[in-house]
């Protein structure tokens, strides 16, 4: 079997960042993929809609002086970024042990990838891991698919685990 989800995640971050790459955690969390990318580029946005969230992500991020931190819903992106980015990173679905009733939706998502356009280089990418077991994950995971058609983002390559019901689906979309 594979490694993790999140492993094979990080494995194809890892194949587009550069030292200079700008990048956007759209979902925080507890910060793992945020220091996952800033330990290999020159800035980080990373987005929560919880507070908690953005201060777990600071814990675990104290070392990196390269991360901008922001509490809003990732649909509001550029609003907060003036640049344009690389990568675009969504680890969609709640923050682990926390409420589950505070999760990413099918139209905030949909949002946050129509409005990722105005800063993503021409050849930039969005990797999504879409959990599609909990309520509603399966209508953004459809969502995600019908918002990235009308944004004619090619869609490079998937992952899903074999004979698990309900795994959640890794996405790489390239502009």
């Amino acid at each position: 079997m594979a490694g993790s989800i999140n492993t094979i995640a990080h494995e194809w971050m890892e194949a587009i960042l550069t030292p200079n790459s700008i990048v956007v955690d759209a979902t925080t969390g507890n910060g793992k993929d945020t220091y996952f990318l800033a330990s290999r580029c020159q800035k980080v946005y990373a987005f929560d809609i919880q507070t908690q969230a953005i201060v777990n992500s600071q814990n675990y991020n104290k070392d990196f002086t390269n991360i901008s931190y922001v509490c809003d819903n990732h649909e509001f992106i550029n609003h907060y970024v003036k640049e344009e980015v690389d990568l675009i990173v969504f680890n969609l679905g709640y923050l682990p042990n926390s409420n589950h009733e505070i999760m990413t939706t099918a139209n905030s998502t949909k949002k946050a990838l129509r409005n990722s356009m105005e800063i993503l280089t021409p050849n930039g990418s969005i990797i999504i891991t879409s959990y599609i077991g909990h309520p509603g994950g399966l209508e953004e995971y459809h969502e995600i698919h019908n918002e990235a058609a009308l944004l004619q983002l090619k869609l490079i390559k998937t992952f899903q685990y074999e004979n698990v019901s309900n795994s959640p689906i890794l996405l790489h979309f390239k502009r």
